[in-house]
């Protein structure tokens, strides 16, 4: 039976090593959504959605004209990736109701619009609502943009979150990360369990935190990758019964628990660096806590207060 300090031991050298691949997964993760433009992309389709222009107006494209949100865009890029409930709520009066100075106005040009109109509808709800000034109706509008701006917030969290998945598998089989592999090697090594302890000791200890207080992930990445021994990478076979042409179910075998391996690494490097460092931090908290007092002082002698026997 595998004693309960040891299971304890693995389970931070195995911590230690998603919360390293975790941090190198979410900087591809982040250049990958830049590059397919995920998160703008996933704004504009909920824009879309929130305006439902069946009247075929080109509402949407208007109002990214705007030069409240045209100016959020990168240079010489009309995708804006973050759009505030006040911006959008002062562009869309001024797209719909261009130069109005009162809600009378914006009423006018809003009883003007196609019927079925989702923004008709909103707009002239709000208004019959109470919104009296100009001011009270880019709140109201505001709110609106918000509350349905979470749901949005929602949807580009669950792409993200396959996108991080596939980019989390490559990285694991990269590195040749196999999960099952590592626990054993852990498991056969003490002195491999001890020092990759000491190096996640070391790593929390030494958390290096930014101006608005939050951990700086690329640093302790650095400060593991000072004491970071684990056998990964490809200089040894995965599959070592493969290499006999007459193992047959064994070197089938090796590649199943290898792929199963990898593919738990890949789901645990997919929850995210700050999951796993603060996973991580409560196993070292549960080891330093674990730890027996010496029931001696330093000297060999008995500690104030003992007995000892004649």
């Amino acid at each position: 039976m595998i004693p309960a300090a040891a299971v304890l031991d693995i389970a931070i050298g195995l911590a230690l090593v998603y919360l390293t691949l975790a941090i190198i997964a979410s900087h591809v993760g982040e250049w990958v959504s830049a590059v397919i433009k995920l998160r703008a992309t996933t704004l504009r389709k909920g824009i879309e959605g929130l305006l439902k222009d069946v009247e075929q107006t080109d509402l949407c494209k208007r109002l990214y004209m705007h030069p409240l949100i045209d100016k959020l865009s990168p240079p010489g890029k009309n995708t804006p990736s973050y759009i505030s409930g006040t911006a959008f709520a002062t562009a869309l009066t001024d797209v719909v109701s261009t130069g109005a100075k009162s809600v009378h106005e914006v009423r006018r040009a809003v009883d003007a619009m196609p019927d079925g109109s989702e923004v008709k509808q909103v707009l002239t709800a709000l208004m019959n609502r109470g919104a009296g000034t100009l001011t009270q109706l880019h709140d109201e509008l505001s709110h609106w943009f918000d509350d349905s701006m979470d749901r949005v917030s929602g949807w580009y969290k669950r792409r993200m979150q396959l996108v991080l998945l596939g980019i989390a598998f490559v990285v694991a089989l990269a590195a040749n990360a196999d999960t099952i592999h590592m626990a054993r090697a852990l498991y056969s090594d003490p002195v491999l369990r001890e020092s990759m302890v000491k190096t996640a000791q070391a790593a929390i200890d030494n958390q290096a935190k930014d101006g608005k207080g939050n951990v700086n992930y690329d640093q302790v990445n650095a400060k593991i990758q000072q004491g970071l021994p684990l056998p990964l990478g490809w200089e040894k076979s995965p599959f070592p019964r493969c290499t006999d042409l007459s193992a047959g179910c064994g070197c089938v075998l090796d590649i199943v628990w290898w792929f199963v391996g990898i593919f738990v690494t890949a789901v645990a490097v997919s929850f995210g660096a700050p999951y796993w460092f603060e996973i991580l931090g409560k196993l070292i908290s549960l080891r330093a806590s674990g730890k027996k007092p010496s029931s001696e002082a330093p000297g060999g002698r008995p500690p104030a207060g003992g007995h000892t026997t004649s």
